[in-house]
């Protein structure tokens, strides 16, 4: 892809599902190699787009159902919204809003100690954008009788 290898996730006579890697933004064309040695080329048929990134997660901290606001850029990964999001290593309880540059989400039911853990985001294109130790989960508190 582009000139990058890619890793084949599945592949018959009609369809070749990838994974592609890390490549720098651009068009460019797409080769297909069998085991046989036989070659199919499609030019400017492939294109990388901008890495994501995130700038900030705020609050950086919190609870169960903590709104967190997530801003970036290019958080869609070239697709058109954002499938998954985890708090450090949690689901979000629920996507509230999302967009290319800011991705709004509901904190899920966290651990009963603390965590500390990445931010990431999963785009309907497969694109994975992280915050690396971008979120840490409070101790829930106690009600005592």
């Amino acid at each position: 892809l582009n000139g990058i290898s890619a890793t084949v996730i599945f592949g018959n006579d009609t369809l070749v599902i990838v994974s592609a890697a890390t490549g720098q933004p651009g068009a460019g064309t797409a080769i297909v190699i069998s085991s046989t040695g036989a070659r199919t080329e499609s030019s400017a048929s492939f294109a990388y787009v901008q890495a994501g990134n995130i700038s900030t997660v705020l609050p950086g901290s919190g609870q169960r159902g903590t709104r967190v606001t997530i801003s970036g850029t290019n958080l869609r990964g070239g697709g058109s919204e954002i499938l998954r999001v985890t708090l450090a290593g949690i689901a979000a309880a629920n996507v509230i809003s999302e967009s290319d540059t800011e991705v709004v989400v509901g904190a899920g039911i966290g651990p009963t100690t603390g965590l500390t853990g990445d931010v990431v985001l999963v785009a309907d294109t497969g694109a994975v954008t992280t915050a690396a130790n971008g979120f840490v989960y409070l101790v829930p508190g106690a009600i005592l009788f």
